[in-house]
């Protein structure tokens, strides 16, 4: 029951009321979408595409945000072939996907069936969908298996079709360069200047642990100074990035003060 002291004016009544809805939609959906993924975990005998069928006949309407939380929650769970039953069955139900929806569905083809596949599918997509994103989520499946001719393929595929070189696309390469050809990581900061592409924590935390790696400390340390002046200051796990390296270095009083 809304109970409203003095006289408040009409706009602020509704302006509450307004909130209030918005908060139990919000609250209503989570539920839903809840209900849906565990409806889902209970019954491994069935297809996804069944329980989703039978959640549907209940009454139940499959919502942007019940499709986003069950294939988060999914995913979260390693649960990649059920995640990716539930993109499938929502295509063929006709749900109309946009590019995210689409590089959603991407990574999980690459996560259960491979690269080939992947690409098979993208293929496929709308040209008006294949964008950044697309292709972006194919690079980061190149990383984990470790392919770095396919890595560079999708990279120059994505500057030979003119979308922009971001540091997420970047750092994709130098994570894959420091474990597999850590000559090549200067090529990428030399294109990052170029292409003034901003370095990210992410960027400075590969660069640090290849520095790290090859026990050059005072290299290391410049990095993070450079980081500094960038306007960026170590997080948590970069400190213990860090202190990892000067510990293996001998050096236990510089890896203390970190946290100081």
């Amino acid at each position: 029951m809304l109970v409203i002291l003095g006289r408040p004016s009409l706009k602020m009544s509704w302006g509450y009321l307004v909130l209030r809805l918005m908060m139990e939609r919000e609250l209503c959906s989570k539920q839903l979408s809840s209900v849906l993924c565990k409806a889902i975990l209970a019954a491994p005998a069935l297809s996804v595409h069944e329980v989703v069928d039978h959640w549907i006949e209940e009454g139940n309407e499959v919502t942007r945000s019940v499709i986003a939380s069950t294939t988060f929650h999914l995913h979260k769970r390693q649960m990649f072939e059920s995640a990716l039953e539930f993109s499938e069955s929502l295509e063929l139900e006709g749900h109309e996907f946009g590019e995210r929806d689409f590089a959603s569905h991407v990574d999980l083809i690459a996560k259960v069936h491979g690269l080939q596949e992947t690409e098979s599918y993208i293929a496929n997509i709308p040209k008006s969908f294949q964008g950044e994103v697309v292709y972006r989520t194919l690079l980061a499946n190149c990383v984990p298996v470790g392919n770095v001719q396919k890595a560079e393929e999708v990279f120059n595929e994505m500057k030979d079709l003119g979308f922009p070189i971001t540091n997420i696309a970047c750092n994709q390469l130098l994570f894959l360069y420091k474990r597999s050809d850590k000559k090549k990581i200067a090529d990428v900061l030399l294109l990052m200047e170029k292409d003034k592409v901003k370095p990210s924590l992410f960027t400075y935390k590969q660069l640090i642990d290849v520095k790290g790696q090859s026990n050059d400390i005072t290299g290391m340390e410049n990095i993070v100074e450079t980081m500094k002046d960038d306007g960026l200051e170590p997080d948590f796990t970069i400190k213990d990035l860090l202190a990892k390296h000067y510990i293996s270095s001998g050096l236990k009083e510089r890896a203390e003060n970190l946290w100081r």
